[in-house]
């Protein structure tokens, strides 16, 4: 994962020109910042931590090994084997890293981003090896990141595979995960939360050769209820890999890359993708709030949420956009009080005119249509400028209609992928109408910023919307990658390109899209702004299964779904409708549009506008929170519809603020108790009903213990109410 160099930071310490005798211990840290430190408990041992995690680590029998995995404030250790937790094979011989063949060097300590750095540096002499093993650790997190960088010394290239992130052993319980985009529904559809437990030695995996969330998100727990669990997540938007197998009482947890050989080379380091592991408590009730400073510090480096009322071209127009339209668009969906609106899919020549779902036919040049768009897509980016709205632009950098190959503007056909001699794998290659360019070649990703640097520079957006509708596995040789790792050497190119794309417009936002969240994964939260959820993004009931399958992992507001029109939800302030519903539906995560304005009524435009009003009302508290499902997920199995109550919460830490949304189908119980988690017990609550107002205050505590009752009603099945957290000012007389 590329990051800028901090120099002003690192304040490194090289324990291995310490005198023996004359380490730190436990009570002396090496470094520290805020809660977060590193100490030397003896000759090579070390902890790494803050006040909800300690990781230790060291020898044991001549080996480097997780020593304990600890909870400061239940004294519970997770680790239950002290054994070494990484491996990697080098011209296929397994290696345990920080075994006596990976030969110990020393260990160094940094400031890291607002948290603290430990790495353990070990060597292969023979092979002139050198293995960096990782370790990092942020306030306000129960959660520890590792990764692994090799590098050479000598001339011969090195043979590397099996790239795991960790292995520990932590006790048996149940394993849980959520399914990819690709579930079929009879499974309960994409982001469904799944668990199971193993049998005595039963090995269970979970992976993807291709995006990272096309089968299952790149995210596993193991425990007996999300308070109390393990959980860990590998960083990274390509092929991952994790296996479980039980032993007795415990669970073996294996995590990394499949299985495929790479090279290392003198000058060219490799570094792994990062991954995370930790645990979740009473006091941290959920994956996003354990997770929550790691993202804040680690991957969003800081950068705020936006969370802006989103304007989209797809599903309203398709492909057959024009300034005319757009320009009359973007002036009603201003006075309604959409704050952003981005072009879609469509912009360029040659668009397929008898088709408006077809993305891919003359994409490729990054040129604009001047026949449909004369003042080009500069003209729109200024008209939304003066409405006060965000303009964004479609993207697709990694596919191209291979009609534009060659052409002004394409790419070049050496640059592009192919897997197995083809293009695309299901048609021959005189068929296939598109291609992948393989970003692992540095002339494809010299091309790319060429063509996005001058569409940015001329259009100036405040959002790019990067997509992602083909992939190969490429194989092709002359691009920098062997036969079996072009998923991931294109990956890591990707990497370096968004990287390029956040250095040079650090104040764009981007939007990761995949037809659907196909590469969701934490990482993305460093490179993207937020997410695409789903191209399922229809009917409502769908919108917030996605939603409750992913916001206590994900934070809230990186999760992107949109309002649309279907025949079962017609866009209409038609009581029977609800159209408080279909819009609240969507307010869990980043509120997204995709209707056409034009023509409908001014009493639809005035409900929809009070939907848009209440979204910004409780936005700042969803940006600033953790997200947590308080009822089983609402699921949809073919002919078993959901039925009852689905309700999320929504709690800042910052604030206290939070936010209960429940929903409710016809059949449901009459009312409900809700207990909300995680609020303050040292403030009183006022609670606020967005459709009544103002119903009382409560202490905290005691809104915990007792809950809120909420009732079915006559206005609508969507029921949101906001907890404001109560801040008193002391009596100075």
């Amino acid at each position: 994962m590329g990051r800028p160099s901090l120099p002003a930071l690192v304040a490194t310490v090289a324990l291995a020109l310490v005198p023996a005798g004359s380490l730190l211990r436990g009570d002396q840290p090496l470094v520290q910042v805020g809660e977060t430190f590193v100490t030397a408990d003896g000759d090579r041992a070390w902890t790494i931590g803050n006040a909800s995690i300690k990781y230790s680590i060291g020898d044991a029998g001549g080996s480097i090994v997780a020593l304990g995995l600890v909870d400061p404030v239940s004294g519970k250790d997770w680790n239950h084997r002290n054994a070494t937790d990484g491996y990697v094979s080098l011209f296929g011989q397994h290696l345990d890293l920080g075994s006596p063949t990976t030969q110990f060097v020393s260990a160094t300590t940094t400031e890291w981003w607002g948290g603290v750095r430990l790495d353990l540096h070990y060597i292969v002499p023979a092979q002139q090896f050198q293995i960096t093993r990782s370790y990092a650790c942020f306030p306000s997190s129960a959660v520890i990141e590792t990764w692994t960088t090799y590098q050479t010394t000598g001339t011969q290239t090195l043979t590397l595979s099996d790239l795991n992130n960790y292995s520990l052993t932590v006790p048996n319980s149940t394993a849980r995960w959520v399914t990819g985009v690709n579930t079929p529904d009879e499974a309960g559809g994409a982001f469904t939360r799944a668990s199971g437990d193993l049998d005595d030695g039963q090995v269970f995996e979970l992976g993807s050769n291709t995006r990272s969330a096309e089968q299952q998100v790149p995210w596993f727990g193991i425990g007996s209820d999300e308070t109390s669990e393990f959980f860990g997540a590998i960083m990274w938007s390509g092929q991952w890999h994790l296996r479980l197998q039980r032993v007795a009482d415990t669970i073996v947890v294996q995590l990394g890359l499949p299985v495929f050989m790479t090279s290392v080379t003198r000058g060219a380091p490799l570094e792994t993708p990062h991954a995370v592991f930790g645990f979740t408590t009473s006091a941290m009730p959920a994956v996003s709030v354990a997770m929550r400073g790691f993202v804040d510090h680690e991957l969003r480096h800081g950068r705020s949420y936006g969370s802006y009322v989103t304007y989209n071209t797809w599903y309203s127009y398709g492909t057959f956009i024009d300034e005319g339209s757009l320009l009359a668009e973007m002036d009603q969906a201003a006075a309604m009080g959409m704050e952003q609106f981005v072009v879609d899919a469509g912009w360029w020549p040659s668009i397929n005119a008898n088709d408006p779902n077809d993305f891919s036919h003359g994409w490729g040049t990054y040129q604009v249509d001047m026949d449909r768009f004369p003042d080009g897509l500069s003209g729109l980016s200024d008209h939304a400028h003066q409405l006060g709205m965000r303009f964004g632009v479609w993207v697709e950098p990694e596919r191209v209609d291979r009609n534009t190959v060659g052409q002004p503007g394409g790419v070049t056909e050496p640059l592009l992928a192919m897997q197995s001699g083809r293009y695309d794998p299901n048609a021959t290659n005189a068929n296939a109408l598109n291609a992948q360019v393989c970003f692992a070649d540095p002339q494809a990703r010299d091309w790319v910023i060429g063509r996005l640097d001058a569409l940015i520079d001329a259009v100036h957006p405040d959002y790019l919307k990067w997509d992602n509708n083909f992939w190969v596995n490429c194989d092709r040789a002359g691009h920098g990658h062997g036969t079996q790792d072009g998923n991931f050497l294109h990956m890591r190119g990707v990497n370096q390109v968004r990287d390029y794309l956040r250095g040079r417009y650090p104040n764009m936002e981007i939007e990761d899209c995949s037809s659907g969240a196909n590469r969701l994964s934490f990482d993305m939260l460093s490179y993207s702004d937020l997410t695409w959820v789903s191209d399922e993004t229809s009917p409502s009931s769908r919108v917030r299964h996605n939603l409750e399958g992913l916001i206590n992992i994900f934070p809230a507001p990186y999760l992107l779904t949109f309002a649309l029109q279907s025949d079962g939800e017609p866009m209409t302030d038609d009581p029977a409708f609800d159209l408080r519903t279909i819009m609240r539906s969507r307010m869990p995560g980043v509120m997204g549009f995709s209707v056409l304005v034009d023509g409908m009524s001014d009493g639809t435009k005035a409900a929809l506008t009070n939907q848009f009003s209440l979204y910004k009302y409780i936005r700042p508290i969803i940006v600033s929170s953790n997200g947590l499902l308080l009822s089983p997920q609402q699921v949809d199995y073919p002919g078993v519809p959901w039925s009852g109550w689905d309700i999320i919460e929504h709690i800042s830490p910052t604030t206290g603020d939070a936010i209960v949304m429940a929903f409710d189908t016809p059949d449901a119980s009459s009312s409900i108790i809700v207990q909300p988690k995680a609020l303050r017990t040292d403030v009183t609550y006022q609670v606020e009903s967005a459709d009544y107002g103002v119903l009382g205050t409560i202490a905290g505590a005691d809104l915990m213990a007792q809950g809120i009752e909420i009732d079915q009603s006559d206005l609508t099945h969507s029921h949101i109410v906001i907890l404001h957290a109560q801040v008193t000012t002391p009596d100075r007389r």
